[in-house]
C-alpha cells in the first residue's frame, strides 16, 4: 500500500488515508499512471542510490571533459 501513497504524492495528493489516495488515483489518466507506476514501486533507498549514481556519473564525465579540453 505504501507505493500507492508515494504515487499519489508524486502526482499531487499527499495523504495517509487509503480512501483519499484511492479516490485521487481513480481520476488520474491511465497513461499518466502507467508512466509513473514504476517510480512509485521503488523504495526511497533505491531512489537515493540512483541519485548518487547519477551524481558520480556526471562527475566522471565532467572530469573527462575537462581533461579533454585541457589537452591542447
Amino acid at each position: 500500500m505504501d507505493h500507492d501513497f508515494r504515487l499519489a504524492k508524486k502526482l499531487g495528493k499527499t495523504t495517509s488515508d487509503p480512501k483519499l489516495a484511492y479516490e485521487f488515483l481513480k481520476i488520474i489518466d491511465a497513461e499518466i499512471l502507467t508512466k509513473n507506476v514504476q517510480w512509485s514501486l521503488r523504495t526511497e533507498e533505491v531512489n537515493i542510490s540512483i541519485f548518487y549514481y547519477n551524481i558520480n556519473y556526471i562527475s566522471i564525465l565532467a572530469s573527462i571533459l575537462i581533461r579533454y579540453m585541457n589537452k591542447d
